[in-house]
């Protein structure tokens, strides 16, 4: 098997897995905001957080962290209430509706070590150009894409290195100690009814596209040339 990267604690575990693939027994929507500031963070580095999940992991790790979320995640806004004097001076929380996603990024230059957000995000016009725009020199964005739709997934590709992105790794990230395990569900069918008998696979993973912000256009590569 493919040489382990060194990951952190929380997403390796004691799995000999390869680099692309970071494995977490718990819930991945809670855990793997932390590995991703681990690796793609420096100290007091800037997370531009557009998922909402990042906050508390970020200001723990003693990034600073600015969350862009619509009115109904408020519930962060209470979160910062829990927090001790010095993380409260690290965090944000600021209210935008989804479609000012990308003006709310733009509004920081050349600053975050991470963007970090959700394939749905991503859809909102210009962002693109507002995540590269945010983000310092040798900085990362990652998108985080859990539908199965290959058009989505291309577009993640395509929205971020047509902006000058540099394409640097597609992580698998599976929700599942134990990689070779069958995870099976009750088939369900799209009008939402349990269809009788019979098993399929639940998906158990999201993936991760992760770009990294160039000195230049120059010697960028695509996702087929950097496999």
């Amino acid at each position: 098997m493919t040489k382990p990267n060194k990951l952190p604690a929380q997403l390796a575990g004691n799995l000999d897995v390869p680099p692309s693939v970071w494995a977490d027994s718990r819930r991945l929507e809670e855990h793997l905001p932390e590995g991703l500031i681990a690796v793609y963070t420096s100290a007091a580095g800037l997370v531009l957080d557009a998922t909402g999940a990042a906050l508390i992991p970020a200001v723990i790790a003693g990034r600073r962290c600015v969350s862009l979320v619509p009115e109904e995640r408020g519930d962060l806004v209470a979160l910062l209430d829990t927090l001790d004097a010095e993380q409260r001076s690290l965090a944000q929380v600021r209210l935008v509706d989804s479609d000012a996603v990308p003006g709310a990024v733009a509004a920081f230059t050349d600053e975050a070590d991470l963007v970090l957000a959700t394939a749905e995000v991503t859809r909102a016009a210009g962002w693109w150009p507002a995540a590269r725009g945010a983000l310092r020199v040798g900085g990362h964005a990652a998108i985080v894409c859990g539908t199965v739709d290959v058009g989505v997934h291309a577009k993640i590709v395509t929205g971020a290195t047509s902006a000058g992105l540099a394409f640097t790794q597609h992580l698998v990230a599976v929700s599942s100690a134990v990689l070779d395990e069958a995870v099976a569900a009750e088939a369900v069918g799209d009008d939402g009814r349990r269809r009788r008998g019979g098993k399929v696979h639940a998906r158990s993973h999201r993936d991760v596209y992760v770009f990294r912000n160039p000195a230049s256009m120059t010697g960028l590569l695509s996702p087929r040339q950097a496999t």
